[in-house]
């Protein structure tokens, strides 16, 4: 394949060179005369090379669309693929039953639950980091399919470890008391979790 797309590229590199030359040369024989000016070969260039940039490019425009059709020109420039926006992501609590949700320092917010209640992820997806925090005791944040991630503290026990793929049936672990800190982050910005979840009030 690298030989043949070199061989047909310097043929399309000559075809443009003509085309060029057809465009000069109409220009050229047109100018001052305020005629229409029709691309073609010029008089002076030989039948033969007339052929040979017609037979390249028609030959370029077919491995052009064999290519695009074996997805090997969005292997090769991936600037030339469509860019695909993720599909949004239906959120939801991490907590099974009612709750009570309450303001928090920071970004996120309080969910108040039943003691050692099963914390749930509000979506699919891969969990990034756990590790133990000064404030939020166990911490726990999952990237989401979206670009979301998702963070979750108050935490006593963990059930997944970084690099689980994890599901929203999943237990993620149990909540250390009766509450559980939850944050949103989006490209680098915090959302607010009540804005794309819907939490019942007790």
């Amino acid at each position: 394949m690298p030989r043949t797309f070199v061989r047909w590229f310097g043929l399309a590199a000559f075809a443009v060179f003509l085309a060029g030359a057809w465009r000069l040369g109409g220009s050229l024989g047109t100018a001052g005369r305020g005629e229409a000016i029709v691309l073609g070969p010029p008089a002076w260039l030989p039948p033969a090379a007339v052929r040979a940039a017609e037979a390249g490019r028609d030959r370029l425009y077919a491995l052009v669309g064999r290519l695009k059709a074996d997805g090997v020109l969005r292997t090769l420039f991936p600037a030339l693929a469509p860019v695909e926006r993720p599909a949004p992501v239906a959120f939801r609590s991490p907590l099974d039953g009612a709750v009570f949700v309450s303001s928090a320092s920071g970004a996120g917010i309080l969910i108040e639950t039943e003691a050692q209640a099963a914390v749930h992820p509000v979506a699919e997806g891969w969990v990034l980091q756990a590790a133990d925090d000064a404030a939020l005791g166990i911490r726990l944040s999952i990237l989401h399919p979206d670009g979301t991630v998702s963070v979750y503290g108050h935490l006593g026990e963990l059930r997944v470890r970084p690099g689980n793929w994890v599901y929203p049936d999943d237990v993620l672990g149990r909540v250390r008391e009766r509450s559980l800190y939850l944050a949103l982050e989006r490209d680098g910005r915090a959302l607010s979790p009540t804005d794309v979840i819907r939490f019942d009030p007790r």
